[in-house]
C-alpha cells in the first residue's frame, strides 16, 4: 500500500535516496523520487495513486490521507529533474494513475 500514508512516503524517500530508491512505474516507465514533501492539508477525492494538478504545472500523488509533492524526480534514462516539468512535457500525466 505505498499510497497509503503521505508521511510513510515521505519518510520512504527521506531514508531510501539515494540507495536503493523510491520508485514507481507510469505509462511502462520507471519514476524515482528523488525528494518531495507532504501536504496534509490538501484533501482529494482522487484514488490513492492518482496524479493530482495542484496549480497550473504544480502536481502530487493522491494518498489516503492527503497529497504527496514530488520536488525532484528521475525518468528512467533521463538525468533527475524538478517535478513540474512533467506537465509540459507528457500532457496526459495529470489525471494519469502511476503503478502499485
Amino acid at each position: 500500500a505505498r499510497w497509503a500514508s503521505i508521511n510513510d512516503l515521505d519518510r520512504a524517500v527521506r531514508a531510501y535516496v539515494p540507495w536503493p530508491g523510491v520508485w514507481t512505474t507510469w505509462d511502462g516507465k520507471i519514476i524515482k523520487f528523488i525528494s518531495g514533501h507532504s501536504l496534509p492539508m490538501k484533501k482529494t477525492t482522487s484514488p490513492p495513486g492518482s496524479i493530482v494538478a495542484l496549480d497550473q504545472q504544480y502536481w502530487g500523488v493522491a494518498c489516503a490521507d492527503g497529497v504527496w509533492q514530488p520536488q525532484i524526480i528521475q525518468m528512467e534514462g533521463k538525468r533527475p529533474q524538478p517535478a513540474e516539468r512533467m506537465v509540459g512535457s507528457y500532457p496526459n500525466f495529470i489525471g494519469s494513475h502511476f503503478g502499485s
